[in-house]
């Protein structure tokens, strides 16, 4: 009986030990995405800071 039971909880391990493989994770679906609006948001960061240094350029030039 007690060998029983241990085939029958070693054949219902086996699979779940095969299905935690070293597999690698999937890439993430929206890597391309977030990439692209990290990229535009240093775009309008550098963009704020060339116009705020106009800005002040100018307000030195003006008397």
């Amino acid at each position: 009986m007690i060998r029983f039971a241990a085939l029958l909880l070693l054949t219902g391990l086996a699979p779940l030990l095969a299905a935690c493989g070293g597999e690698e994770p999937a890439p993430n679906a929206f890597e391309a995405q977030t990439g692209a609006i990290d990229k535009a948001t240093d775009a309008v960061r550098q963009l704020e800071d060339a116009a705020a240094a106009q800005r002040a350029a100018i307000d030195r030039q003006s008397p």
